[in-house]
């Protein structure tokens, strides 16, 4: 006959096994702060309201790539040889995985907001980083993230409109674009007549506006005289943004003065002047980057945080995008702005300048 003893009482037993799901559980918790701990989480609140009610993330992921541009206008018009072409798809191939792991950086890392355009030939490559986070992460809702594309330069009547807002729907994989903006004033009319086809888009976005494939509409690009058409023929729906070329080394007051009076977000591109040289090895930048522990380019982004604009600086580089994101625990003296506002002075300008384009209506 055994005579078997319990090797523990009912409450020690019990008590060993809350031990170890504890220990499961912490070991859960330690992972996932692990995966977590890049996630930023004043960027992901920082937030500004638009003129329509609705809140935008004021750090955005830029997707624009110029020589990427520069390709696809030449593939489309058939101008690259069999070299060329293979070289092309090439670039695309590795364009596309850089670009959607940018995104899915960024989203993970507490950006909101992604910043593309038709122009930029990335509209489905955001497309499937956002599809493929909403299926991973069962936290993540669409309405978490805020898409901004763009209407493109060569789209000038309401049919082709029409047809490029649902284009971009299906690019972007979603039921609704959180901001639509008409990429640039530049008109095809005649004189008598110039800004009268950019009226038309407006016209057709806000009808999609109504139908609910767009939450907001604004402008890019537009000057004050093409502000002032705008806001004289819709008062009751203006543009929410004008995304315009804003960096310390390039600063239009008279057009930034009038969008602040008359209610209208701005959005920077090119905030980093595309780490030009003049703003890498600028000496006020690295002694202020010193200073704070920063880097020449989060000093010129919190710059632009603090003069109240939505910035979007491009990275398809992992460390980059969070570096870009991570401005929020140090802020710039106002001496400090008034000197970086001197930069000014060097008028860098990295893009096209349509601010001036002529309209005659």
């Amino acid at each position: 006959k055994l005579n078997l003893k319990p090797v523990m009482s009912t409450s020690q037993l019990l008590k060993t096994v809350d031990n170890a799901i504890a220990f499961v559980q912490s070991s859960y918790d330690d992972d996932s702060k692990q995966a977590y701990s890049d996630f930023n989480k004043e960027l992901n609140k920082a937030k500004i309201k638009l003129n329509d009610g609705r809140s935008i993330g004021v750090v955005g992921l830029g997707t624009f790539l110029w020589p990427r541009e520069n390709r696809f206008d030449q593939f489309e018009e058939n101008k690259l040889d069999e070299d060329q072409l293979k070289e092309h798809q090439e670039k695309d191939k590795k364009e596309i995985g850089e670009f959607k792991q940018a995104v899915i950086t960024a989203i993970n890392s507490g950006y909101t907001h992604i910043d593309t355009a038709q122009r930029y030939r990335t509209e489905y490559i955001v497309g499937d980083a956002i599809e493929h986070l909403l299926t991973t992460n069962k936290d993540l809702k669409r309405e978490d993230i805020f898409i901004t594309t763009k209407i493109a330069r060569s789209v000038r009547d309401k049919e082709t409109c029409r047809k490029c807002i649902d284009d971009s729907l299906k690019n972007l994989k979603t039921d609704y674009i959180d901001l639509l903006l008409i990429h640039s004033p530049h008109t095809d009319q005649p004189q008598g007549k110039r800004g009268q086809d950019i009226v038309h888009l407006y016209q057709v976005m806000i009808e999609a506006q109504k139908q609910g494939k767009i939450k907001s509409i604004g402008v890019s690009n537009f000057g004050i005289k093409h502000l002032e058409t705008f806001n004289k023929l819709y008062p009751n729906n203006k543009p929410v943004v004008n995304q315009i070329e804003i960096a310390p080394f390039l600063y239009e007051k008279e057009l930034i003065e009038y969008c602040r009076k008359n209610n209208i977000v701005l959005e920077a591109y090119c905030p980093l002047s595309q780490a030009d040289e003049k703003a890498r090895t600028n000496e006020l930048l690295n002694e202020l980057g010193k200073k704070y522990n920063k880097s020449w380019a989060q000093v010129m982004l919190r710059w632009g945080l603090q003069k109240g604009f939505v910035i979007l600086p491009k990275s398809t580089t992992p460390s980059r995008i969070k570096e870009n994101g991570n401005i929020f625990d140090f802020e710039l003296s106002e001496e400090e702005m008034t000197k970086l506002d001197g930069l000014s002075v060097a008028k860098l300008r990295k893009c096209w300048d349509p601010l001036n384009e002529e309209w005659d209506i």
